[in-house]
Protein backbone atom coordinates (compact mmCIF):
# COMPACT_ATOMS: atom_id res chain seq x y z
CA UNK A 1 0.00 0.00 0.00
CA UNK A 2 2.95 2.71 0.63
CA UNK A 3 4.69 1.75 -2.66
CA UNK A 4 1.39 2.97 -4.37
CA UNK A 5 0.84 5.98 -2.37
CA UNK A 6 4.23 6.59 -3.17
CA UNK A 7 4.10 6.85 -6.76
CA UNK A 8 0.49 8.51 -6.50
CA UNK A 9 2.43 11.27 -4.68
CA UNK A 10 5.29 11.15 -6.91
CA UNK A 11 2.91 11.39 -10.17
CA UNK A 12 1.02 14.00 -8.76
CA UNK A 13 4.13 16.11 -7.76
CA UNK A 14 5.26 16.42 -11.15
CA UNK A 15 1.76 16.73 -12.75
CA UNK A 16 1.75 20.01 -10.86
CA UNK A 17 5.23 20.98 -12.65
CA UNK A 18 5.08 24.18 -14.51
CA UNK A 19 5.12 23.63 -18.33
CA UNK A 20 7.09 26.15 -19.42
CA UNK A 21 9.33 26.47 -22.36
CA UNK A 22 11.44 29.51 -20.86
CA UNK A 23 12.13 30.32 -17.35
CA UNK A 24 10.90 33.86 -17.39
CA UNK A 25 12.77 34.71 -14.46
CA UNK A 26 16.19 36.93 -13.96
CA UNK A 27 16.03 37.29 -18.31
CA UNK A 28 18.69 39.66 -18.89
CA UNK A 29 18.52 39.82 -22.30
CA UNK A 30 17.53 37.81 -25.59
CA UNK A 31 19.75 38.03 -28.79
CA UNK A 32 18.26 37.01 -32.01
CA UNK A 33 20.41 36.14 -34.96
CA UNK A 34 19.24 35.41 -39.00
CA UNK A 35 21.00 32.76 -39.95
CA UNK A 36 21.05 33.42 -43.82
CA UNK A 37 21.67 37.34 -43.38
CA UNK A 38 24.52 38.79 -42.46
CA UNK A 39 24.51 41.35 -39.42
CA UNK A 40 21.03 40.98 -38.99
CA UNK A 41 20.97 40.77 -35.17
CA UNK A 42 18.57 41.94 -32.87
CA UNK A 43 19.14 42.14 -28.80
CA UNK A 44 16.17 42.92 -26.69
CA UNK A 45 17.30 44.24 -23.19
CA UNK A 46 13.34 45.51 -22.73
CA UNK A 47 12.03 43.98 -19.21
CA UNK A 48 8.26 44.40 -21.14
CA UNK A 49 9.58 43.18 -24.62
CA UNK A 50 10.98 40.02 -23.10
CA UNK A 51 8.51 39.20 -20.71
CA UNK A 52 6.01 39.28 -24.11
CA UNK A 53 7.73 37.13 -26.17
CA UNK A 54 8.82 34.55 -23.92
CA UNK A 55 5.27 34.59 -22.42
CA UNK A 56 4.17 33.95 -26.20
CA UNK A 57 6.92 31.10 -26.28
CA UNK A 58 5.59 29.27 -23.35
CA UNK A 59 1.91 29.22 -24.80
CA UNK A 60 3.60 27.35 -27.88
CA UNK A 61 2.39 23.58 -28.08
CA UNK A 62 4.57 20.66 -28.75
CA UNK A 63 4.14 19.11 -32.19
CA UNK A 64 6.74 16.25 -33.50
CA UNK A 65 8.28 17.90 -36.63
CA UNK A 66 11.67 18.26 -38.72
CA UNK A 67 12.54 22.00 -39.85
CA UNK A 68 15.70 24.00 -40.90
CA UNK A 69 16.13 26.90 -38.69
CA UNK A 70 16.30 30.78 -39.82
CA UNK A 71 16.64 32.05 -36.58
CA UNK A 72 18.90 31.88 -33.71
CA UNK A 73 17.53 33.14 -30.00
CA UNK A 74 19.85 33.27 -27.71
CA UNK A 75 18.70 33.75 -23.46
CA UNK A 76 20.79 35.29 -21.24
CA UNK A 77 20.26 34.61 -17.57
CA UNK A 78 21.62 37.02 -14.40
CA UNK A 79 23.38 33.90 -13.42
CA UNK A 80 25.63 33.90 -16.96
CA UNK A 81 23.53 31.04 -18.26
CA UNK A 82 22.91 30.57 -21.80
CA UNK A 83 20.05 28.53 -23.46
CA UNK A 84 19.88 28.81 -27.22
CA UNK A 85 16.63 27.72 -29.32
CA UNK A 86 15.91 27.87 -32.91
CA UNK A 87 13.30 29.00 -34.59
CA UNK A 88 11.42 29.35 -38.40
CA UNK A 89 8.36 30.81 -38.62
CA UNK A 90 5.78 29.67 -36.35
CA UNK A 91 8.03 26.42 -35.01
CA UNK A 92 10.53 26.22 -32.19
CA UNK A 93 13.29 23.67 -31.10
CA UNK A 94 14.75 24.01 -27.66
CA UNK A 95 16.36 20.54 -26.51
CA UNK A 96 15.63 18.38 -29.04
CA UNK A 97 12.03 18.77 -29.09
CA UNK A 98 9.86 20.96 -31.44
CA UNK A 99 7.14 22.99 -30.74
CA UNK A 100 4.70 25.67 -32.38
CA UNK A 101 3.91 28.89 -31.68
CA UNK A 102 0.39 30.41 -32.24
CA UNK A 103 1.72 33.01 -34.49
CA UNK A 104 5.39 33.38 -36.54
CA UNK A 105 8.14 34.92 -34.56
CA UNK A 106 8.94 37.59 -37.33
CA UNK A 107 5.42 39.20 -35.43
CA UNK A 108 6.85 39.47 -32.13
CA UNK A 109 10.31 40.83 -33.02
CA UNK A 110 10.88 42.99 -35.74
CA UNK A 111 14.52 43.55 -37.20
Amino acid sequence: MKKYLFIFITICLFSCQPNDIIDNRNIVKLVITDKFEKHMNAIIVNADSIARIVKEMNKAKWEPAIFISRYKLDVYYKDNIKKTLSFRGDMLKIYGKTYRLNKPIETLIVF
